[in-house]
């Protein structure tokens, strides 16, 4: 079952303090530059109703908010979004150790990307979500992750 994923006229900005109300369950997500859509991802594999307290959406979300080391969505952004635009002043910064590639993404994150969601209690539902979303369900592919052929889902 494909999951209902609102639109990026419903998305919620990209800051932690946004992250409250995201319930701990597994789901789709879709982040999105206004009206583009920038990446898809799921969240849950390990999630289970007697252990919530992991791999649910809240906390992948504040993975790619927050721009983790351990996540490698901030780094797509850099090299997708970043890279191109960065003055001398701001790659010196990066060569000298005082900045990493991941506080340039975390800023560009949290100032202009916007997120939605579905949730579920079944893990396959966000899988199958996730791939209509990959291979453009929502009208676009994403930017960051899009899969080859036309979208398709079971009724």
């Amino acid at each position: 079952m494909l999951l209902p994923i609102p639109s990026s006229g419903e998305s919620i900005e990209c800051k932690l303090d946004n992250l409250k109300d995201v319930p701990k369950l597994p789901g789709c997500y879709a982040i999105w530059n206004n009206e583009t859509l920038v990446y898809t991802g799921i969240s849950g594999m390990k999630w289970t109703k007697e252990n919530p307290k992991t791999s649910h959406l809240r906390h992948r979300l504040r993975d790619h908010i927050s721009g983790t080391k351990s996540d490698v969505f901030p780094t797509y952004v850099f090299e997708r979004f970043l890279i191109g635009n960065l003055s001398v002043e701001e790659i010196d910064s990066i060569m000298s150790g005082d900045k990493g590639i991941r506080h340039f993404a975390r800023s560009y994150i949290q100032e202009n990307l916007s997120f939605t969601y579905a949730t579920t209690t079944n893990f396959q539902d966000a899988v199958e979500t996730e791939g209509y979303v990959r291979k453009g369900g929502l009208g676009m592919k994403p930017v960051i992750n899009p899969l080859n052929g036309p979208p398709s889902h079971s009724k």
